[in-house]
């Protein structure tokens, strides 16, 4: 059972490090020096999209499988006369529900903001008036310093 979680804990880091990998990519060689100037096509591209959804899916796969793993744990103290070395059929099916139950829910998670109606708000973000000055500066007053 532990060895399942700690494999499914491995292909969450495994996305996750495609995803550092990508950005590395693309910063250090598709973009170089000019990524301030391609910065809204690179965040409204399908590139940006996927790796984006990789690292949601990584991040949010080793988080469910180890907040499970430790309720597994904690259930294992709690019954701790109970032991069984025997891997029982019901076991290997609640493992495997679980495990479909993390993939799905994570998917979801990653997905969802993708959908077309919730896209504007998700992946192009929130847009504002550039006219309204958000930050308005310190005031001009003399400060004064006095020595104990």
């Amino acid at each position: 059972m532990t060895k399942c979680f700690i494999c499914l804990i491995a292909i969450g880091d495994l996305l996750v490090g495609s995803y550092l990998l990508a950005i590395s990519v693309f910063d250090q060689i598709v973009y170089k020096d000019d990524y301030c100037q391609k910065q809204s096509s690179w965040l409204t591209s399908n590139g940006c999209y996927l790796v984006g959804v990789l690292n949601t899916v990584g991040n949010h796969i080793s988080l469910f499988t180890m907040v499970l793993l430790s309720v597994f744990r904690v259930k294992g103290v709690y019954n701790t006369f109970i032991v069984s070395e025997e891997v029982h059929k019901k076991t290997v099916v609640k493992i495997a529900i679980a495990i479909s139950l993390i993939l799905l829910i994570s998917t979801a998670i990653a997905l969802i903001p993708l959908s077309p109606s919730l896209k504007d708000f998700f992946v192009n973000g929130l847009n504002y008036n550039t006219k309204i000055k958000i930050f308005m500066g310190f005031p001009k007053q003399k400060v004064f310093i006095s020595k104990f």
